[in-house]
């Protein structure tokens, strides 16, 4: 059984390597910080905080309570706040956090809702802010929606956007234009198109514009 388990990590790892490439670059982020706070943590299994096995306190605030009960079982947070993070940033001090992390969340919010979740980031953290989230609008099927209505994609996000707020971009999950919503590859057959969206990645990881995935990360020293 382990060794099958571990096949299909292999298998996995050589067919989508943006996990593996975002979780090092967020692992070396977050060198040196013993505090985070998850934005939108879902039930943390998905989280990139698990891959980068970090050691410090983690607290996390999650919108669906289904998935923050998950992600308190799941013992990968200290603590877990539920609500509408909208509403719930007075709960944080100024400086309260080494690092606030917010993984594919901010498209879910309305553009003055994501605005404001920078600026408060920025207020929160002592050493870094980590954003990812898809370049541009990307839509999401409306059986996404059916069960947790905080899935719905409500803004699209652009490396200018990040720029302007003195975020540095990073390009991951290839080139864009060949996927479409919700990430499909776009083209067949798809698992030879699915190896050149990878390969991409390595080339156009330095033009974020291009790409799919953005990494936006901002030090707060």
């Amino acid at each position: 059984m382990i060794i099958l388990s571990r096949v299909g990590w292999k298998i996995d790892r050589f067919f989508y390597p943006e996990r593996e490439f975002i979780s090092k670059r967020v692992r070396e982020e977050l060198m040196g910080t013993t505090t985070i706070l998850d934005v939108g943590c879902s039930d943390g299994r998905e989280s990139f905080l698990r891959d980068v096995r970090f050691l410090g306190r983690i607290t996390g605030v999650e919108a669906y309570i289904p998935a923050a009960k998950k992600a308190l079982e799941s013992k990968a947070y200290h603590k877990v706040i539920v609500g509408d993070i909208s509403k719930l940033w007075k709960k944080f001090k100024d400086n309260s956090f080494d690092a606030v992390v917010s993984f594919d969340v901010i498209e879910h919010l309305d553009k003055t809702q994501g605005w404001e979740l920078i600026k408060q980031a920025q207020r929160i953290a002592r050493r870094k802010v980590i954003i990812l989230t898809p370049n541009g609008y990307i839509s999401q099927d409306d059986k996404h929606t059916e069960i947790n209505p905080w899935n719905k994609h409500r803004s699209g996000w652009f490396a200018k956007d990040f720029n302007a707020a003195g975020f540095a971009c990073i390009g991951a999950g290839g080139l864009k234009f060949l996927r479409r919503e919700e990430g499909y590859i776009r083209f067949s057959p798809k698992t030879i198109w699915l190896v050149v969206a990878n390969v991409s990645q390595f080339f156009f990881s330095r033009m974020p514009a291009l790409s799919f995935h953005l990494l936006a990360v901002k030090s707060t020293l």
